[in-house]
């Protein structure tokens, strides 16, 4: 009897928990066979090479938005003293963004260049800004957020694609993850030029790797639209069209080769326009002298940074910067050597005359000796194809990880609030 009285008891809130599962059931059904169809059209496509592509990108792409969205409308509320005013409404806050180079873009997208000065800003993210702008009730800044974020989501699917068949997918995923997570990505979500020179740079390298000499020269010129260094793309279309012409397969023609001419191109089409304005086709260069940035000996600002450091007498804010510059730069010195040593040569070519361009054309005083160098560094994929193969190591992986974010937050912080930090007492202060 007690027996029959426990089985009572046990199966009673079996059947209650059954009949809830199958209303539960019965309720799903229509939004199940709705949904079917189309969960098994993505689940096809996404196994596809070109769904593994998109599916890869759009993960890291909407993972690391995630990350400087939550920074952009939770460390006003959680740092800042609550006394100072916030900004109101659900896009205001993205305003924070609009700082520093960012507003210089922002004003040659609305007036154009009417000070030689600001020349030093290459011309096709401020157009796109004026042209997208309207989208956007006419401000350039909130255009130029879309722009910066599109771009990097295009350069995210092409670099996959591109670093996939070259190294494999595993390589090719935490390559991109890693670029997307650098501490100084954030100029990718940034209303600033590095997205858009990137995914023409990606581009302009895939259409190299696939043999298109015509498609190479026209992006890697576009790509010189936006920054000067896409001239070096020049050498690495030499490379892989001197491989192309000897392999024998496929031999391009000789005169393919003048598309080479396009990637240059794009600095020549600046420096007219620049002539026709300010009756100086130099005028880019010399704003780059005005913004102190003047031609040093190779290794020079590397020896000015670490004597500045040395003496000190330098605010501590400057001197985080510089130390900060000083480890990116060596780091990727350092890399871009074995990139050279164990990446195809064009890779490795165009790595190597990126950061020797770099040296080269850098501040002349002290303490800014290395300003922007981690900015600087943070489009060159190779390094980070050597980092991808790295990865594999879960230890070094997770390392890669936790320090990167972590950095990456902090520096993204101080970015948003770089003029307004000195102004606003903090919380705890």
């Amino acid at each position: 009897m007690q027996i029959t009285e426990k089985r009572r008891a046990v199966r009673g809130p079996d059947r209650a928990s059954a009949h809830s599962r199958r209303w539960y059931d019965d309720a799903l059904a229509p939004f199940q066979r709705w949904i079917a169809p189309y969960w098994a059209r993505y689940q096809r496509w996404a196994g596809t090479r070109w769904g593994r592509v998109w599916v890869d990108a759009l993960y890291i792409f909407g993972l690391s938005r995630l990350l400087f969205l939550a920074l952009t409308y939770l460390v006003p509320v959680l740092l800042i003293a609550p006394t100072q005013p916030h900004p109101h409404g659900i896009i205001d806050p993205l305003r924070q963004w609009f700082t520093q180079d960012a507003a210089h873009f922002i004003y040659i997208a609305e007036h154009g260049y009417d000070q030689w000065w600001r020349a030093a800003f290459f011309p096709l993210f401020p157009l796109l800004e004026h042209v997208v702008a309207p989208v956007f009730a006419g401000d350039a800044g909130f255009a130029g957020l879309f722009i910066s974020n599109a771009a990097f989501l295009g350069a995210l699917v092409i670099g996959r694609d591109l670093l996939e068949k070259d190294f494999g997918g595993e390589v090719a995923h935490r390559a991109m993850l890693y670029l997307a997570i650098f501490p100084t990505a954030f100029y990718y979500f940034a209303p600033y030029s590095e997205s858009l020179f990137l995914i023409f740079a990606l581009g302009s390298f895939a259409a190299m790797r696939a043999r298109r000499w015509w498609l190479a020269g026209l992006l890697g010129g576009i790509a010189a639209l936006t920054r000067s260094q896409a001239i070096l793309l020049a050498l690495p279309f030499a490379c892989e069209f001197y491989f192309a012409w000897r392999s024998g397969a496929r031999r391009p023609r000789l005169r393919q080769f003048a598309w080479v001419a396009l990637i240059p191109a794009g600095v020549g089409a600046y420096s007219a326009y620049l002539g026709i304005v300010f009756r100086d086709p130099l005028a880019f260069s010399k704003a780059q002298v005005y913004w102190t940035r003047d031609l040093q000996w190779p290794g020079e600002s590397i020896v000015v940074t670490i004597q500045t450091l040395v003496a000190g007498h330098q605010p501590a804010v400057l001197v985080a910067h510089m130390a900060l510059n000083l480890m990116a730069l060596l780091t990727f010195i350092v890399l871009s050597a074995i990139v050279l040593r164990k990446l195809p040569l064009s890779y490795g070519l165009y790595t190597v005359a990126t950061l020797l361009l770099i040296l080269l054309v850098a501040p002349a005083y002290g303490a800014t000796a290395l300003q922007s160098s981690g900015r600087f560094v943070a489009t060159l994929f190779p390094v980070f194809v050597l980092l991808g193969q790295w990865g594999q190591r879960p230890r070094l992986h997770n390392a890669l990880l936790i320090g990167m974010v972590g950095a990456l937050t902090l520096l993204a912080i101080h970015f948003m609030f770089s003029d307004i930090w000195s102004n606003i007492p903090l919380w705890w202060s």
